[in-house]
């Protein structure tokens, strides 16, 4: 099943899904299954503290201060106006899915609040976000938005989740209109274009060994010509120790070329540890999104995409044991 891929939150919440998955299981025996079956990844789960309670999602959402530090910010809208609540409360209790008019954005608040308490309330349950974004107007079309940012694990892990989901909107008849993963791997394609780059510049053992031979031949030189009673003012040591200095400064170099490589490989190093330690201590609202947007031809077909996605996640049934957190 699909919620194999979605990490668990509180032990009651892991207990309680296992319970439900063994009754699915049951109740579906004989059934033609036509969803595809995905591969159960291992997966190091965050810590469960991370994540806010349903109860602080419903207070910020009522613009009241949640308990739990951190759960929400000024900088990011979550007070739902009454419309906005009632959309909530139907995407929680029934849908699994919220409905917004357009992208949700409000100017008064400076962002898009629905949109914004459906991901802490996704986040709280760890499960995928989903968002039919209701288009307005014969010339635009309603959009769907998953996002697997809630599930707080590397690409790599929901991976098969979001080729699942595209294949699934591709049946549709659904249009990919933008995945934030494709510009993430782009920002990384970059740098690792940048080390590659790097890694060219990189001295061999030769030029090494060549530097370091002409550096100590060099040496060699000015001391034998010091030998003979010149001292540093002689013409002789002076243009000596000028291609000693030369000798150096390339070796210098060569050493400089090294330290360049090693400081962008560590720099690399430290934003693969950021992205690790943000999965398991930051808020879901500092965290980046990983949306895949779709473009629907019609709101039933809308409707019915966004449907199947929450029914093969278990996000209804997470929302209802939300009522017993």
């Amino acid at each position: 099943m699909l919620a194999n891929v979605i990490a668990h939150g509180t032990r009651a919440r892991a207990v309680w899904r296992r319970r439900t998955q063994r009754r699915a299981v049951q109740g579906n025996a004989g059934a033609t299954v036509t969803t595809p079956t995905l591969p159960q990844p291992a997966v190091n789960t965050p810590n469960d503290d991370v994540r806010p309670t349903v109860k602080d999602v419903r207070r910020i959402s009522k613009g009241d201060a949640a308990r739990k530090r951190g759960t929400g910010s000024r900088n990011v809208a979550h007070r739902l106006n009454a419309d906005e609540a009632k959309d909530f409360d139907v995407a929680r209790q029934r849908a699994g899915y919220v409905c917004t008019k357009g992208t949700g954005y409000r100017r008064e608040r400076g962002g898009a609040p629905l949109v914004n308490t459906w991901l802490l309330w996704c986040d709280a349950m760890a499960v995928p976000s989903i968002c039919l974004h209701r288009g307005s107007g014969s010339e635009s079309k309603d959009q769907v938005g998953v996002d697997t940012s809630p599930l707080r694990v590397e690409k790599h892990v929901d991976a098969p989740l979001r080729a699942w989901v595209v294949e699934v909107a591709t049946k549709h008849g659904a249009h990919l209109v933008d995945d934030d993963d494709v510009r993430y791997a782009q920002n990384d394609l970059d740098d690792e274009r940048e080390r590659a780059e790097a890694r060219e510049c990189l001295p061999t053992r030769e030029q090494f060994d060549m530097a370091e031979r002409r550096v100590k031949e060099q040496g060699d030189v000015v001391r034998a010509i010091k030998e003979k009673g010149h001292g540093n003012q002689h013409p002789e040591v002076a243009a000596a120790v000028v291609v000693l200095k030369q000798a150096k400064a390339e070796l210098e170099e060569l050493h400089a070329a090294v330290e360049e490589v090693e400081r962008i490989e560590q720099e690399a190093r430290d934003v693969l540890k950021a992205r690790m330690d943000a999965l398991v201590e930051d808020a879901i609202w500092k965290l980046p999104r990983r949306r895949l947007l779709f473009e629907l031809p019609d709101r039933a077909t809308a409707k019915a995409f966004a449907a199947e996605v929450v029914e093969a996640t278990g996000i209804q049934k997470a929302n209802g044991r939300a009522k017993q957190l």
